[in-house]
């Protein structure tokens, strides 16, 4: 099909009886079709935000990285962007889907003020690696803020500039093709200040920790380096026992909060929608794994 309004239109009219994945801005035209069934089922795709940490970045005073946390309000992001069919993140990658190793740590909350008072605060001691600079007598983050430009997160980082916007945090934003964005250049995915980057599925949560967070990761785009964390992700790796694996990616999940250099806006679902002549579908949420051996139609 030469569009995504197409598809919804052969499905209305019985061309098709089953779109594995619905874009978020043609949900509701889905819903509104008679004799179609809608599906949501929630995945571990996220859009990561994340601040550098090394040496010099934006991101290396853990207060500033607290600060962009308060200044950014998910639940909004989630409905803004999603329609409020997503999940809302916390502050690690390891989501719901995942059952009882999902550690549900609570939010920092969305809390402006809270996030100028620390931009301020870390102003006052000469911190900031000259990302802070006074503007009419208030000290502002100002940053350059590079997104690749992945399903709905171009919009969405939109909603995040004037969020943060609001908590003193002035970001120059850059939404470039995920061509761009991740080719090799000054300021690809693992180079500028401050990125959002997406993150499909993995099979198991253990993946994220150790291409992306743990020290020297090949994938670690925030430089980010915490022995705690190194220690019990590799304890997690020789853990076969679900509750113990779920025990210490509790304690992953709070070293995140207290540190972390990311920010999880929430967790995407894939929608997809079938005909009601459709029987024993039960769509996977990696819709290509979905087992199709008792699914039948009816005239």
């Amino acid at each position: 099909f030469d569009d995504n309004r197409s598809q919804i239109d052969a499905l209305q009219t019985g061309v098709l009886d089953y779109i594995i994945k619905i874009p978020d801005d043609l949900v509701d035209s889905a819903n509104r079709i008679p004799e179609v069934t809608v599906v949501n089922r929630p995945t571990n795709t996220h859009p990561v935000i994340r601040l550098l940490t090394d040496e010099g970045s934006i991101g290396e005073d853990p207060r500033i990285r607290q600060a962009f946390k308060y200044a950014t309000d998910r639940e909004l992001l989630n409905i803004d962007a999603l329609g409020g069919n997503g999940v809302v993140g916390n502050n690690d990658p390891i989501g719901p889907v995942y059952g009882e190793l999902y550690n549900a740590v609570e939010n920092r909350s969305y809390d402006p003020e809270r996030a100028k008072a620390l931009i301020a605060d870390v102003y006052a001691d000469g911190g900031g690696n000259g990302f802070i600079v006074e503007v009419n007598g208030e000290p502002r983050i100002q940053v350059p803020f590079y997104v690749g430009d992945t399903f709905e997160y171009g919009l969405v980082a939109e909603f995040i500039q004037q969020q943060w916007a609001d908590a003193g945090i002035d970001v120059d934003l850059n939404v470039i093709p995920e061509s761009v964005y991740y080719a090799d250049n000054e300021n690809n995915w693992l180079n500028t200040q401050v990125g959002m980057t997406a993150w499909g599925a993995r099979p198991t949560p253990q993946e994220y920790l150790s291409v992306a967070y743990t020290t020297g990761a090949a994938f670690n785009e925030a430089r980010w380096s915490n022995a705690a964390l190194d220690a019990l992700a590799a304890e997690a790796s020789r853990t076969s026992d679900p509750a113990a694996r779920a025990a210490i990616y509790a304690r992953i999940s709070q070293i995140f909060f207290d540190e972390g250099p990311i920010i999880i806006p929430y967790f995407r679902p894939v929608i997809g929608a079938f005909s009601n002549r459709v029987r024993n579908l039960d769509m996977h949420s990696f819709p290509g794994r979905t087992d199709f051996r008792r699914v039948r139609l009816e005239d």
